[in-house]
């Protein structure tokens, strides 16, 4: 009994053993082989930075050259032309000096009349050429209250005696010293008053001649003030009485101011 109880307990564990080992055959059989490994894809390149680059030198941008700016040049300061004389011309002048008139007749005869003066005159013209003028004039020396003295006996008159004419002349200015030389050719007269106005002696018309030395300073470009000295001389005869002869002159301090 034992005997056959072993024999059916191995023959069942021998079933179960060739079971299994079946299962497992056809298992094997029937299970799909695993997939071949795959190589490893390559990161992402953001997570794999690139090798850092040299660095080029850059070289710098081209420079426009400069604008073009000429080189400096020397300008001269201004310097105005100097003063010269031209075109309308015009004299005008007045100051004080001494006037003598002597007459003397046929006999031998003399009146003197000696006062202080006063003088006037005026000058109008036009330039002839550069610095000389060609004018046209009138002047006067005039005395107030003058010494007459006939045949040795001096007095004092209470009346006036005055030597003046108009005349024409030339003027000529040193220039840039504004110093001028002038001298006219005129009729001339003489005549003396008394204290009412009644005429005591007086002449026809003479010759005379009247000159200026002077300087003045330019206050504008065509305008100057300054100084002078003038000589009047003449030459006439007695008006009423023919045999008499009157000489006179007249020398002036003057102060003179010319528009040219």
């Amino acid at each position: 009994m034992k005997l056959v109880r072993r024999c059916v307990i191995s023959a069942a564990v021998l079933g179960t053993v060739i079971a299994g080992a079946g299962t497992a055959i056809h298992a094997q059989e029937t299970v799909a082989p695993a997939p071949a490994a795959t190589p490893e894809a390559p990161r992402p390149y953001a997570l794999t930075p690139p090798p850092p680059t040299p660095r080029r030198s850059v070289p710098p941008p081209p420079v426009a050259p400069p604008a073009y700016v000429p080189a400096p040049r020397y300008v001269p300061a201004y310097v105005p032309p100097p003063p010269e004389h031209d075109g309308f011309f015009l004299r005008m002048h007045f100051g004080g000096g001494a006037l003598s008139v002597t007459g003397r007749n046929g006999a031998g005869q003399r009146t003197t009349i000696v006062g202080g003066s006063a003088s006037l005159g005026i000058a109008v013209g036009f330039s002839m050429a550069e610095d000389v003028i060609l004018f046209g004039n009138l002047f006067v020396s005039a005395a107030d209250g003058p010494t007459v003295t006939t045949i040795g006996a001096s007095n004092s008159s209470k009346g006036s005696a005055a030597l003046g004419g108009a005349g024409a002349g030339i003027t000529y200015y040193v220039m840039p010293a504004n110093f001028y030389v002038s001298g006219a050719l005129a009729a001339v007269v003489f005549s003396t008053d008394d204290a009412l106005g009644n005429t005591v002696y007086s002449s026809n018309t003479g010759l005379g001649v009247q000159g200026m030395i002077g300087k003045e300073w330019l206050l504008a470009p065509e305008w100057g003030m300054g100084f002078a000295v003038e000589g009047i001389f003449a030459s006439m005869r007695d008006k009423n009485d023919p045999t008499v002869y009157w000489d006179g002159a007249a020398v002036s301090l003057l102060f003179s101011s010319t528009f040219n």
